[in-house]
């Protein structure tokens, strides 16, 4: 299921769900987040049940990349609140974080979906969510590259620091000229390749140089 509304049903959404998300991506320390909401309008001219539900991304930006569903009483982490409201034509409603100062050491990412229900007692959804993207940064950001070529053909990078790196490359064995490697995550450098083709960029735009 696509993070947002796919543009090709753009009108289909706006005329069955009647509600528009914003923003659609938040991201800032614990301390910061806490003063940060979501706003979900409803565009319509009839009330609208929304449920809230929150997920965990694990292996970010990797084929694993999977989402782990956080419950209320699963997490002390993270949460969110209403998990459920209804909204009323031309209103909006506000979602707050509700994170604690728990001080993490590296970035972690949620994803919020806000999915149209019919009515909270049929408890039927419409199988198309808008999802807001939610970065946990930690309040020391330590950008590290580390990059390994050894006699076994293992040539590749490592996202060794606390937060994500932005890869541009020109290697045309690489599908990608540009995309996100997360704290934890490797790159193999393809073949054809060399390590010279691949540029890496905290997220203020600045190079991030790399050490074997």
């Amino acid at each position: 299921m696509s993070k947002l509304c796919p543009l090709v049903f753009l009108l289909f959404c706006s005329s069955a769900f009647g509600i528009s998300v914003k923003p659609l991506e938040l991201y800032g320390t614990e301390e910061e987040l806490v003063s940060r909401v979501i706003k979900v309008t409803n565009t319509s001219k009839h009330d609208e049940f929304v449920r809230v539900n929150l997920y965990q991304l694990l292996n970010p930006g990797t084929p694993e990349e999977k989402e782990v569903k956080v419950e209320n009483a699963d997490s002390l982490e993270m949460s969110v609140y209403p998990r459920r409201f209804k909204v009323g034509p031309g209103e909006s409603k506000q979602v707050r974080l509700l994170l604690p100062n728990s001080n993490i050491q590296s970035e972690k990412l949620y994803r919020i979906r806000f999915v149209p229900v019919s009515s909270f007692d049929k408890g039927m959804t419409i199988k198309v969510s808008y999802g807001v993207l939610l970065r946990v940064l930690p309040v020391h950001k330590a950008p590290t590259l580390l990059y390994r070529s050894d006699n076994n053909g293992v040539n590749q990078f490592t996202n060794a620091g606390n937060v994500r790196l932005h890869v541009l490359t020109s290697c045309h064995s690489e599908k990608r000229p540009e995309f996100r490697i997360y704290p934890g995550a490797n790159i193999e450098i393809k073949s054809g390749c060399k390590a010279a083709d691949y540029e890496f960029k905290d997220d203020g735009g600045n190079k991030i140089p790399y050490a074997p």
